[in-house]
């Protein structure tokens, strides 16, 4: 209990270079915040690397007459690469790219919906399309 008592009087112990006596809290929540928006973001650039290595294994296995047969595959990796590229460049965006890059974001959610749902053992057998086979 005195070691969160501690914590929170460092966090919200005005800041001695501001009138405003909460300043310093700001500040430091708003680094609190930009620190693990940075986290999340390498986070995905890796696992977005990953599925990226992994679309292009199936690519290369499969050869690019077959792969480009299965919808499913070629909108997984267009899926993947576009959202590894904003991912990397997201920071350097502003106005309306900025916009495109956040609802992209958005496509990815429902992407990685859809392929967890229909591709999952339990339900493929019974709804997908494909049967979940890639």
């Amino acid at each position: 209990q005195l070691l969160v008592t501690s914590c929170l009087a460092a966090c919200c112990s005005p800041d001695p270079l501001q009138g405003n006596p909460s300043a310093g809290h700001h500040e430091h929540l708003a680094h609190v915040h930009h620190y693990r928006e940075h986290a999340c973001a390498q986070g995905s650039i890796a696992i977005l690397s990953i599925l990226l290595i992994e679309n292009l294994a199936v690519l290369w296995a499969t050869g690019w007459k077959k792969f480009i047969k299965k919808t499913t595959q070629v909108t997984d990796f267009v899926v993947v690469a576009t959202s590894l590229v904003l991912e990397l460049v997201f920071d350097k965006l502003t106005g309306f790219e900025r916009i495109v890059a956040e609802l992209w974001r958005f496509v990815r959610i429902v992407h990685g919906s859809y392929e967890t749902f229909f591709h999952s053992p339990f339900v493929a057998p019974l709804v997908a399309p494909d049967k979940g086979h890639h």
